[in-house]
């Protein structure tokens, strides 16, 4: 998946809903975060606009039991970030996640990686099915 440029949102890039080509009901577009460090104090907001600061990715299963990572440069207009950011919920089963439809589904945290991350794509041509 590094380099290539077929996710729903990626930086340096403006997304319009047409230029989705696999059907955006199919398509994953937003999930919420449900877990930080220990002991961080949510309340001090959030300064950075960084991929791996606000955004999230289709490479590690849902509530991946590892910390993300990822790489950024303090230098303008540097080649991209790198990152795994896993999609994650304070549900101990899976994550809600909103589909380019605007309807919201449960995906649990067993869903065979390779349709996960085909979910994720906007133009891989994968049909997706029911997971």
């Amino acid at each position: 998946m590094p380099g290539r440029q077929d996710a729903m949102l990626h930086p340096d890039a403006m997304m319009a809903q047409c230029m989705t080509f696999d059907g955006s009901p199919s398509s994953f577009h937003f999930n919420s975060t449900g877990r930080w460090l220990p002991g961080s104090d949510w309340s001090n907001g959030w300064p950075f606009g960084f991929y791996s600061s606000t955004l999230y990715n289709h490479v590690a299963p849902p509530n991946w039991n590892h910390w993300d990572c990822g790489s950024w440069s303090a230098i303008p207009d540097a080649p991209g970030e790198h990152a795994i950011i896993s999609a994650r919920s304070g549900h101990s089963s899976g994550v809600n996640v909103a589909m380019g439809d605007g309807s919201v589904t449960f995906v649990t945290d067993t869903i065979e990686l390779g349709i996960w991350r085909a979910l994720g794509t906007r133009n891989g041509g994968e049909v997706n099915g029911e997971f």
